[in-house]
């Protein structure tokens, strides 16, 4: 089986893909003499990789920028990426294309390409082999802590083309049994139990705002590049998407906003901006609450529904029963309440109706979990089914079987997210156990300056500090030996 991996992206470091998406895969793939791997890069990564040296034992190609200009007439992304995913490419430009790959790998034909992350260009690759399987590689539902990673290998391509969408009404409808939804309702009840009781933002801190809101919604934000790139979002980017959520929604309903780590777009001047001007606006600081970090994850204990653009954190109302409004024509389309901030009363009005079929659907078998790829034989069999599968029926709705079954998930889950919190106490205990320790040096160091003091009252501060240091310095030694 010859596999063909592909990255067209340039906005994100190669060690983060290396470490977040494909090491797994990668890794797998190497231990495997019935799969041959090639890697095409662009030039970008290409030259990370020299310095790194993540990925010298695939021995990756190049794929240098006059090449992209030669076939697109740009080696721009963010103007690649459009004319991949919108505009589409001409005859053109496949012509091209087929003539700087073979060039690059004469004869030899790809069964699979995997295109690795959000910006992938796994739809060009269908255009030039249509008998190859075109997968596009990304985080699944689960990507930050306390969970482990998943991962999903997507037959169309990334946001919002996928087969999430393409398939809403069949996932909508996907029946489950009474013993399924049993199952798949213990998952969710324990997962909300263990998070809930390890949330950062405390009680009390979120009592001093329900004392001011009736209800509260979560709007995570994803960061201005990914609106840009996607063009889904119903409005042009997230300052406008915030205004327009904070003008539309009833001052009694408090609005939680969070950014992504690395991509955030509100400037401090933005959000004094939106505090001075929209009483509901709520965008904590990390100094404002004890050990607050910006997981979106921790609100979903306090919040009535989630407003989402293209955040995966809002898969999580599906686990903890949260309506979800999508302001993007497309993304949240498989599991969405309502569709734009006119359907806002819909979204808090309505009875809510359980998605456990479309969870259970979702995890047993669109989702990876990182144990699956530490089984033998795993990737193997996994890509050598769905290309069988795509080469006899193409894409439908049976594409995807079950990978694993509730039961193994729910020992899994339930497991890592107790294992990472008994890690992360451990972990503060050490922690504070060193700060005693550096506290009671400090405190010895202080004694010992006073002694000096006391003793030469007409030395300088310049040959205290000397006489301190050399002190210091005997008891280290002393300790040493």
């Amino acid at each position: 089986m010859n596999i063909l991996l592909t990255i067209f992206c340039n906005t994100v470091p190669l060690q983060a893909y290396y470490d977040h998406l494909y090491k797994w895969f990668t890794e797998q793939l190497q231990n495997d003499n019935k799969i041959n791997v090639k890697f095409l890069m662009i030039e970008n990564y290409f030259k990370q990789n020299e310095e790194k040296h993540l990925l010298d034992n695939i021995n990756p190609v190049k794929l240098e920028n006059s090449n992209l200009n030669y076939i697109f007439n740009t080696s721009n992304f963010e103007e690649l990426y459009y004319k991949i995913h919108c505009s589409g490419i001409n005859e053109n430009e496949k012509q091209r294309l087929k003539e700087i790959y073979q060039k690059k790998f004469s004869n030899w034909l790809p069964d699979i390409i995997v295109s690795l992350g959000y910006e992938s260009a796994s739809k060009i690759w269908h255009d030039i082999f249509p008998k190859a399987l075109c997968l596009t590689q990304e985080n699944a539902i689960f990507s930050r802590t306390p969970f482990k990673r998943t991962l999903s290998y997507d037959p169309y391509n990334s946001v919002p083309y996928n087969y999430l969408v393409r398939f809403s009404e069949q996932i909508k409808s996907f029946k489950i049994t009474e013993e399924q939804n049993i199952k798949i309702e213990k998952l969710k009840k324990s997962i909300v139990s263990i998070i809930n009781k390890h949330s950062e933002i405390d009680d009390e801190m979120f009592f001093y705002y329900k004392q001011k809101f009736d209800k509260f919604v979560l709007l995570p934000l994803i960061g201005n590049k990914y609106i840009e790139l996607f063009k889904d979002c119903i409005y042009e980017n997230e300052f406008e998407v915030v205004e327009q959520v904070l003008k539309n929604t009833p001052s009694n309903v408090g609005v939680f906003v969070t950014q992504h780590d690395s991509f955030a777009s509100l400037k401090q001047e933005d959000i004094k901006y939106f505090s001075e001007k929209y009483s509901n606006f709520i965008c904590l600081k990390k100094t404002n609450v004890r050990g607050y970090s910006n997981n979106s994850l921790q609100y979903f204990k306090y919040i009535d529904a989630v407003f989402n653009i293209t955040s995966k954190t809002a898969f999580m109302a599906l686990i903890w029963n949260k309506p979800v409004l999508s302001l993007s024509k497309t993304y949240n389309k498989w599991y969405q309440d309502g569709l734009g901030m006119e359907d806002i009363n819909k979204v808090f009005n309505i009875s809510y109706k359980n998605k456990n079929n479309i969870l259970y659907w979702y995890l047993t078998r669109y989702v990876m979990f990182e144990q699956d790829f530490y089984k033998k034989n795993f990737i193997y069999d996994y890509l050598n089914n769905k290309l069988n599968k795509y080469r006899k029926d193409g894409i439908n709705f049976e594409f995807f079987e079950e990978i694993n079954s509730v039961d193994k998930i729910f020992d899994y889950i339930i497991k890592s997210i107790i294992e990472y919190y008994d890690t992360q106490k451990r972990n503060n205990i050490e922690r504070t156990e060193e700060a005693l320790k550096m506290a009671t040096y400090s405190l010895n160091a202080i004694n010992e300056y006073e002694k000096i003091l006391s003793k030469n009252k007409n030395l300088s501060i310049r040959q205290i500090l000397s006489l301190l240091l050399s002190k210091i310095k005997e008891k280290i030694i002393k300790i040493a030996k």
